[in-house]
């Protein structure tokens, strides 16, 4: 019979504190300590995950460049800065003997995110765009490369940008040096 009551007194406690709840009682101490422990808990890892994306971002942030060229037939240089404020910008430039016409430059510009060392490009149709910056990022992802910091090898690793994705075609597979 022992058992039985302190079921019956368990459900009751439980009613009772619902019925508390919604009537707009005061709640128990217990329960102010859990949800203020709570709280904390969820200020922590905020602040915990949003310092590893800081991290993340340092590591990124700076100028990339790529120059493939031969003297004789043609020149292409790809330039790419990525700010500490989340835009970037791009230019590329193109100088073939033989193209018509021989000289090019396209530029691009908008915002960037990065999450799990690929980066993702974002161009606002509105704002990022004018007669100048006509290349559109939007869906283009890059993969940062750089050294593991448990590499202690003397293996030089440079830092770069290898394009995966992008709806412009001649930037998938490029790799940009951080210079």
């Amino acid at each position: 019979m022992g058992d039985a009551s302190i079921k019956i007194v368990t459900k009751f406690s439980i009613t009772s504190f619902i019925i508390k709840q919604i009537a707009g009682q005061k709640s128990p101490p217990f329960y102010q300590l859990a949800v203020k422990n709570m709280k904390a808990i969820v200020t922590i890892i905020f602040f915990i995950s949003s310092f590893t994306s800081f991290a993340q971002a340092e590591k990124v942030v700076g100028n990339y460049t790529l120059q493939l060229e031969n003297k004789e037939t043609h020149l292409l240089e790809y330039n790419l800065t990525l700010n500490p404020d989340g835009t970037f910008f791009f230019h590329y430039y193109s100088n073939i003997k033989s193209g018509i016409p021989p000289e090019k430059n396209k530029y691009g510009k908008g915002n960037w995110t990065i999450a799990n060392n690929v980066v993702s490009f974002f161009a606002d149709k509105q704002k990022d765009f004018d007669d100048k910056h006509t290349l559109d990022f939007t869906n283009t992802k890059a993969r940062l490369i750089i050294k593991s910091p448990r590499n202690k090898t003397d293996q030089i690793i440079k830092t770069k940008l290898q394009f995966l994705a992008s709806d412009i075609f001649w930037m998938k597979r490029i790799d940009l040096f951080k210079v």
